[in-house]
């Protein structure tokens, strides 16, 4: 078969799919460079040819001509750093270099060219224009550098910690004073929050991109919401391999104690009963093109393992207090593909396995259990730019998850296991 009826019944495949099958309300996290371009006098030039690269940008460079009144589009672009060349006969070619355009933003870039030699190129460096002035909307952006460079403790930090950082935010899921439920949290566009915003999937931070927090003004696409809307941005492959080993511990002799002024005997037994066992956390990435231009890769996979003693924590049948124990898997894979010049294709699959057994206290003994709670995460988009004017998407994407809560081994035998399954 050919190769280009090959790909047309796949477009057609996925356009019916999502025809037949709408996803719940999406977020953008495609974004545009627009602009004009003009003479050294002012005047606005039809006509010009301009070019568009960048190393994260599947389907390799892209072209446009500017209109009669010399307004130019590049659209359904993903986050990254791109370069913009414009030449016309008759005048000198100019380059734009360094452009950062961050998710679901407008980026505004107007160039004005002198007359000259096609053959002389000047290029221009300067900073990005941070202000989308095509949207009204209240929106905070993490860029990829600060959530580097965030101090937590470790890459397990459940993504409401970032969305506090947003203005009117906190950590328990609520904004400006409403329900935790008028919230909506997303991974790349598609909703990873379930039951009120209770159960969600958790990335590792060193897979995002980008984290982005929309409230008041926010467009249509974002619907099912009257709070705000957390979207976080997943890192894609390039053209360029990369990767990334991360590697965190924390030991028992590291831990400072805070009961030093207690009497000798009191500090005793809580030196005996508030332990760290084992605290330790690696995470494994990396990225590249599979077919230059066409075809890119990114994995990811996540191991946490926390094992502590909680102050008053029950003995078990040796007579010493039982251990907390939380054991967190992540994997991640994500592809980016190209079949045709004005047709992207992607997906990604992310898959969860949190076993947590909290151990009881004292305290908490009558509530204690132990949980299994693995979810996984997925979404297929095609977007097919019809023209500079014109972007058709389809989505197929979700979340699945399930509960096993276990009573601990030391419990009374007559409990019996409850498994809760959502979708």
């Amino acid at each position: 078969m050919h190769v280009r009826r090959r790909w047309m019944i796949l477009v057609v495949g996925v356009i019916l799919i999502g025809a037949i099958n709408p996803p719940a309300a999406s977020g953008q996290t495609r974004s545009q460079i627009i602009g004009t371009i003009k003479d050294s006098s002012g005047g606005v030039l039809p006509g010009v040819t301009l070019t568009l690269t960048s190393p994260n940008m599947v389907g390799g460079a892209q072209t446009a001509v500017t209109s009669a009144d010399g307004t130019y589009r590049f659209s359904n672009l993903p986050p990254g750093v791109y370069t913009v060349e414009a030449a016309l006969q008759g005048f000198q070619t100019i380059k734009r270099t360094g452009l950062q355009v961050a998710a679901s933003t407008t980026v505004t870039v107007d160039l004005a060219v002198a007359v000259g030699s096609m053959t002389e190129t000047v290029t221009v460096t300067g900073a990005t224009p941070v202000v989308d002035v095509k949207t009204a909307a209240s929106t905070m952006k993490v860029d990829e550098t600060f959530l580097q460079n965030l101090p937590f403790g470790n890459r397990t930090t459940r993504p409401q910690e970032i969305f506090a950082m947003a203005p009117g935010i906190t950590t328990t899921r609520t904004a400006h004073g409403g329900f935790r439920d008028a919230n909506n949290m997303m991974v790349d566009g598609v909703p990873s929050a379930i039951v009120g915003n209770i159960q969600s999937s958790s990335l590792n931070y060193s897979w995002m991109q980008e984290v982005q927090v929309v409230s008041l003004g926010a467009n249509a696409e974002y619907g099912e919401f009257t709070g705000t809307v957390s979207n976080m941005i997943m890192k894609s492959g390039s053209n360029i391999f990369s990767g990334l080993f991360d590697y965190f511990t924390t030991r028992e002799s590291w831990v400072a104690k805070n009961f030093g002024s207690l009497s000798p005997a009191l500090q005793a037994k809580f030196a005996s009963t508030q332990k760290v066992l084992s605290r330790w956390e690696a995470t494994f990435q990396g990225g590249g093109p599979i077919v230059k231009d066409k075809l890119f890769f990114f994995a990811g996979a996540d191991v946490y393992r926390n094992e502590y003693v909680n102050m008053g924590a029950l003995p078990g049948p040796d007579g010493n207090p039982v251990a907390a124990n939380e054991h967190w898997k992540r994997y991640l894979g994500k592809v980016n593909w190209s079949p045709a010049t004005a047709v992207r294709i992607e997906g990604f699959i992310e898959r969860d396995a949190d076993d947590i057994n909290p151990t009881a206290t004292s305290m908490t003994s009558s509530v204690s259990n132990t949980s299994w709670i693995p979810k996984t995460l997925y979404n297929t988009r095609l977007t097919w730019t019809i023209n500079d004017k014109t972007l058709y998407e389809a989505r197929i994407g979700g979340l699945r998850t399930e509960q096993d809560f276990l009573p601990p081994a030391r419990r009374t035998p007559s409990m019996v296991r409850t498994p809760t399954r959502t979708r």
